[in-house]
């Protein structure tokens, strides 16, 4: 979240982030509060309220009850999505189509999911290898926070997530 160094004189922070989501703005517990010179981090898209008091040698200079709260939003990232068409010549090889998303972080996945026609859409790609044009649909589906249905992620663009491309075999 933000880097807090310590002050000249020896004062630093006691940080504690807010755990009672119902009334973020009460001051946390005593305990929670913890000595550092780093501000507590998250790293989950949502609101935190993070705690502190000015302390010298780990101890308050004000009570508890006098933390001063701090609003911090970390922003759900932008993804997008890349549909591409094949167009090709038969050759008895089978062709799909390919549906690409950027900017997941780490090892985060989305994930696809096609359907041609009414068919129940599957993760499967659908691969044609017979002459003619076929309209494949897909779905992505963007990775859920651990313990949540919440993603960290959101579509650059709405209409990203589903669409349909194109299989044309000559």
């Amino acid at each position: 979240l933000v880097y807090v160094p310590e002050l000249g004189d020896g004062t630093s922070f006691l940080f504690a982030v807010s755990t009672n989501p119902a009334h973020p703005y009460i001051p946390p517990a005593k305990s929670e509060f913890k000595y550092n010179n780093v501000s507590p981090t998250g790293k989950d898209a949502d609101k935190y309220v993070v705690w502190y008091v000015p302390a010298k040698n780990g101890e308050p200079l004000v009570p508890y009850e006098e933390a001063t709260p701090l609003d911090v939003t970390i922003e759900q990232a932008e993804v997008t999505v890349h549909a591409k068409d094949y167009t090709g010549t038969y050759d008895a090889e089978e062709h799909g189509i390919t549906v690409t998303v950027k900017g997941l972080i780490g090892e985060d996945q989305a994930t696809v999911k096609y359907s041609e026609g009414s068919e129940e859409p599957s993760t499967d790609p659908i691969l044609k290898k017979d002459a003619g044009e076929y309209t494949i649909n897909y779905n992505v589906t963007l990775p859920a926070r651990e313990g949540s249905e919440e993603s960290n992620y959101k579509f650059k663009n709405d209409e990203q997530a589903s669409g349909s491309a194109e299989i044309d075999i000559d």
